[in-house]
């Protein structure tokens, strides 16, 4: 397994493309702020990165 993670050249995502990822749905997920189209609570990643998993580990983890 390759665990290294590279982000494309000059792919720097905007704070408005970042959001357009994120939704919020009261009848999902309890409302927490999840992944748009999955039910993964965006604490949970930002939890995890915190903690020093890593990109190519949590991409790996969420089956891609």
């Amino acid at each position: 397994m390759n665990t290294t993670y590279k982000q494309p050249k000059n792919k720097v995502m905007k704070q408005n493309e970042l959001l357009t990822r994120i939704s919020i749905n009261p009848n999902i997920c309890f409302g927490k702020p999840c992944i748009r189209g999955h039910r993964i609570w965006v604490s949970l990643i930002l939890d995890f990165l915190a903690s020093g998993t890593s990109i190519p580990e949590l991409l790996e983890s969420a089956g891609r």
